[in-house]
């Protein structure tokens, strides 16, 4: 044997030992300091931790979402609009934020969004078609599906029915509504049913032949549908096996000349209230629930006595209360305002409100019933009021927002992820 490879042996084992103690040494001061690392990320993020789970101490995520209100706006696209438009809103203000816009679309002047949160569809109300859009609230982010013919000209409305399965359409220009099946995947199938109105408006020069201008189904499960041209209020059944519509025979005629528009249940009474245009109305009625036959039981006026301009009458919506019920105006463009007598029914006008808008063509009240707010198509703004839920007076806010040829707004409530504000801030001083 070597002598100096003998000698050499003890000293290379005493490196390999020393070397080993060395790296276990250092790994238990590591897995100390990893330790105390922990213990002090607990500490610091202790309430967010307990957010992240439930009494079981299993992870629940619902605990760290929000509920978030969010506008959609339709719009007319011959100007500088080019869809729909989103917007948040802030539930203690009543301000809007930009949220995204859609995909290029042609005049997207009416919406309906399904209870599922996730499908929308806009008539196209030039090119006769309605389009169905999915909406992702993770990403904030509106993406086209497919387009279906609307089987008539100038669709101005689409509404879907009470078991998502199907949209409603009317078409101003045609004077006809359809139904159309919602798939699986959100996209729409071709038209299973559709009906054309006959007949002509009984005051000459006011309106020649039909013009459908909503359809919608009340809570009763019947289908209402209002035809401007005509002077009246359809009435279907609804299959909803088929999507086929028939007639119920409780059609109703309006005031002559009137030309009824919109329609709006009251959310715990069999009242509608229906809003004509052309002599600036509201036609209240009461509903059989049974047979749905309508009765109307008041006629009131959208404008003031002393007011000597067209009311040109729009859009009309109740609070969620049901106490409050209010009209748009696009002649002195402001806000009719009423109170609902909670026995009988019958509107008691309480005031008009300026919009400070050019064309009030739609509005709508948000879920909570705090705040309208106003589409004003002509100078292209959105403006916000807060409801005196004392009074049911509106009182400005001094808020909007400019969004072009706005026509159609529609509120959601979707959960959003929020932000944690509960972490401690810690501050090192300066040595």
């Amino acid at each position: 044997m070597n002598i100096k490879r003998f000698y050499r042996l003890p000293i290379l084992a005493i490196l390999i030992i020393t070397s080993a103690f060395f790296n276990l040494n250092c790994s238990e001061k590591e897995n100390i300091l990893i330790k105390e690392q922990t213990h002090d990320s607990k500490a610091i993020n202790k309430e967010p931790i307990s957010n992240y789970s439930n009494k079981n101490g299993v992870p629940d995520s619902t605990n760290n979402l929000e509920k978030t209100d969010l506008v959609f706006i339709g719009t007319y696209t011959s100007g500088s609009s080019t869809g729909i438009y989103v917007y948040k809103m802030d539930t203690s203000t009543g301000s809007l934020s930009y949220v995204c816009t859609s995909p290029k679309t042609i005049d997207p002047s009416y919406l309906a969004i399904h209870s599922n949160k996730k499908w929308i569809y806009a008539v196209n109300e030039s090119s006769g078609t309605v389009t169905a859009f999915s909406f992702d609230s993770a990403q904030n982010k509106i993406a086209s599906i497919n387009s279906v013919s609307s089987q008539g000209s100038g669709p101005c409305f689409v509404s879907i029915d009470n078991t998502g399965k199907f949209i409603l359409v009317a078409n101003y220009n045609s004077g006809s509504v359809a139904v159309c099946p919602i798939k699986a995947n959100g996209s729409l199938g071709a038209a299973t049913s559709a009906d054309q109105h006959t007949g002509s408006g009984p005051v000459a020069g006011r309106q020649d032949g039909p013009h459908a201008h909503m359809i919608i189904q009340g809570t009763n499960n019947f289908v209402y549908n209002t035809d401007l041209g005509i002077d009246k209020i359809l009435v279907y059944s609804l299959d909803t096996t088929n999507g086929h519509i028939t007639s119920t025979g409780h059609d109703v005629s309006s005031v002559a000349g009137a030309g009824p528009r919109h329609i709006a249940f009251h959310p715990s009474q069999p009242w509608a209230y229906v809003v004509c245009e052309l002599n600036g109305t509201i036609e209240a009625f009461n509903i059989n629930n049974s047979t749905s036959a309508i009765t109307r039981f008041q006629n009131i006026s959208t404008i003031s006595d002393n007011d000597s301009s067209s009311a040109a009458s729009a859009d009309i919506h109740i609070t969620p209360d049901g106490k409050y019920l209010y009209a748009s105006n696009r002649g002195p463009n402001n806000i009719a305002m009423y109170s609902i007598n909670q026995s009988t029914g019958e509107l008691n006008n309480i005031g008009y409100q300026s919009v400070g808008g050019t064309t009030p063509r739609n509005f709508v009240i948000d879920p909570s019933g705090k705040f309208l707010l106003v589409a004003c198509q002509d100078n292209s703004r959105i403006i916000t009021f807060k409801i005196n839920s004392a009074n049911g007076l509106l009182i400005s806010t001094g808020l909007q927002i400019t969004v072009p040829n706005p026509v159609c707004l529609k509120f959601i409530e979707v959960l959003k992820e929020k932000i944690n504000t509960d972490i401690p801030v810690i501050h090192f001083k300066n040595k």
